[in-house]
């Protein structure tokens, strides 16, 4: 079995609209709810997590000690750090950092405890890749996107890294697919706090087609590959 972790409710909507379920076909587990359908012919548990930290890594918690899914997904928007990358581009980034684990006036920002390599080997398309930073805060304030920038971060949410990082300690594999809903914009804190400010209004309005293009040309191809890795594995352990 193959988990894919999805954050925000939003995306959640838009995955159950894509394979034509409802909230019916759905099954409540402390953290939210989740569902099972078989793709490329292995059983997926798509869950629903709640948006930061704590709910992304308890839910995959959950998820591997009640399922034990030999590989999670982590799929849904990002903000853009590093300029190069556009809005709507999909990234599979080969690193996940925990960003907010270190005192920023005295330490270095990244942790290699908190730090953990993904391994991009089965995947033989084009993708754009490089180093997603997550932390509680999003990503709002002008200054943190320039932190994240120079400190090497390309993109950044609430959650990847947390998930990651509880997969490693199970030895569970784990790939993020994450798609550039929005980039900060360097405004005064007053016009970040608004609700309809631009950033928001990216977010929104981005959001929709992010996830349509990651379900679409994205998941698949990943399960696919990640498959027939794990039967290639299989084979060499026996011989």
């Amino acid at each position: 079995m193959i988990a894919v972790s999805i954050a925000v409710e939003r995306e959640w909507q838009i995955v159950l609209e894509y394979y034509h379920l409802t909230e019916e076909d759905c099954r409540s587990y402390p953290y939210g709810r989740f569902f099972i359908l078989q793709l490329c012919g292995e059983d997926i548990l798509f869950y629903l997590t709640g948006a930061r930290k704590t709910n992304a890594s308890a839910a995959a918690q959950y998820m591997i000690d009640h399922f034990e899914p030999w590989k999670i997904i982590v799929i849904g928007t990002c903000a853009g750090i590093d300029p190069s990358f556009r809005i709507r581009d999909i990234i599979l980034p080969h690193r996940a950092v925990q960003v907010d684990t270190t005192v920023r006036e005295l330490d270095r920002l990244i942790r290699e405890d908190f730090s953990i390599e993904i391994d991009l080997s089965p995947y033989h398309f084009p993708y754009h890749t490089g180093v997603i930073g997550s932390g509680d805060k999003a990503v709002v304030v002008w200054e943190d996107c320039l932190y994240l920038k120079k400190n090497g971060i390309s993109i950044a949410d609430t959650e990847s890294a947390a998930i990651a990082y509880v997969c490693e300690r199970n030895q569970t594999a784990c790939v993020i697919i994450r798609g550039i809903s929005d980039f900060p914009q360097e405004i005064p804190l007053e016009e970040a706090r608004k609700p309809d400010s631009f950033q928001i209004r990216n977010y929104l309005c981005n959001l929709p087609p992010v996830i349509e293009t990651i379900l679409s040309d994205y998941l698949e191809r990943i399960i696919a590959a990640d498959c027939s890795s794990q039967r290639l594995a299989k084979q060499e352990r026996k011989s």
